[in-house]
């Protein structure tokens, strides 16, 4: 059996904080304004395999595209910053917004003909793409060089299932996954500190140490203190976007059915299942490609900050045995 379906939907008056002048005493206020557009496509499939005597063998999948547009905010605002996020007229909410790293300056030379930050960038130094073209690189203000670096939201996401019987054994499997996504690896701001005190992600030994010495590309010198290090940590840039692509196997059970009538019960099921039992990633921010948190490290981070991984705890593997009875 084959499904497939399309929407779209039109969302308005978004509650949404309105700036207003400070002469009023306040900052903003809450306002039922703005627009969304949404729209995807659904597809399923359900398939019977085999089905042969006692073998019996199905087959259900499904994917779907989704996709969002913001349609209009507040009168005269066409955009809305958060921390790690722009949300902007024209673009779906939630993008990741900042810097587009470019590698490191990894001589004089280098450093000589390359866009810099005024007094911060240095021969091993994080090297940012100059995106307006004059010639100096700027966080903010009319010549703002930062531009949006990827989105939380997926190409597609898409899940199977497997049942297969056999007699009285049953075993399934139930898989999903997500393609496309990305993640913002927050915690780099600490696991990645080059100028604070806290534990370091190991990867962080192959930093820049000097010309001959260049390390991986990845990581900066120490060399300067704040001043040069600020940057690479402060500047929200592209090296804190991660692909967060994967399948997971949910869950695989297996059984047995005793149909066999007797004095206590009717029926019983003896199973043994295995939940989150594999994760195919090649996420390497953190355990959990799932993940997505506000800065306080709890919930989904908010409508318009997605995608946010703090090194939050991982969904654990769980391992269940037991019975079933009917009676």
């Amino acid at each position: 059996m084959k499904d497939a379906d399309y929407y779209t939907k039109n969302t308005t008056n978004l509650l949404f904080a309105v700036q207003i002048p400070q002469e009023s005493g306040f900052t903003n206020f809450n306002d039922n304004i703005g627009e969304i557009k949404f729209w995807g496509h659904e597809f399923s499939l359900n398939t019977r395999i085999l089905d042969r005597g006692k073998l019996k063998w199905s087959v259900n999948s499904n994917i779907s595209f989704n996709r969002n547009r913001v349609v209009a905010l507040a009168d005269g605002i066409d955009r809305v910053y958060g921390l790690h996020h722009i949300t902007k007229v024209g673009e779906p909410f939630g993008q990741f917004y900042g810097h587009l790293a470019n590698g490191l300056y990894m001589n004089a030379e280098d450093l000589k003909n390359s866009p810099v930050v005024p007094g911060r960038s240095f021969v091993g130094t994080i090297k940012l793409v100059d995106v307006n073209g004059d010639g100096v690189l700027t966080n903010g203000g009319d010549r703002d060089d930062r531009t949006i670096l990827g989105n939380p939201f997926p190409d597609f996401t898409y899940g199977i299932t497997t049942n297969l019987n056999y007699g009285n054994f049953d075993f399934s499997v139930v898989g999903s996954g997500s393609q496309g996504n990305q993640l913002w690896v927050r915690h780099l701001y600490s696991t990645a500190n080059l100028d604070g005190v806290f534990n370091m992600h190991r990867e962080a030994q192959f930093r820049f140490r000097s010309v001959e010495n260049p390390g991986k590309g990845f990581y900066g010198t120490t060399v300067g203190g704040g001043t040069a290090t600020g940057i690479e940590r402060d500047w929200q840039n592209s090296r804190f976007v991660a692909d967060a692509s994967f399948f997971t196997i949910k869950n695989i059970t297996l059984g047995y059915t005793i149909n066999k009538r007797n004095k206590l019960f009717r029926s019983a099921r003896v199973y043994a299942s295995i939940q989150q039992a594999l994760v195919f990633t090649k996420y390497w921010g953190g355990s959990n490609p799932e993940t997505s948190a506000q800065q306080n490290g709890q919930g989904d981070g908010g409508n318009l900050s997605p995608g946010v991984d703090l090194f939050n705890y991982p969904v654990p593997r769980t391992s269940t045995i037991g019975v079933n009875f009917n009676f």
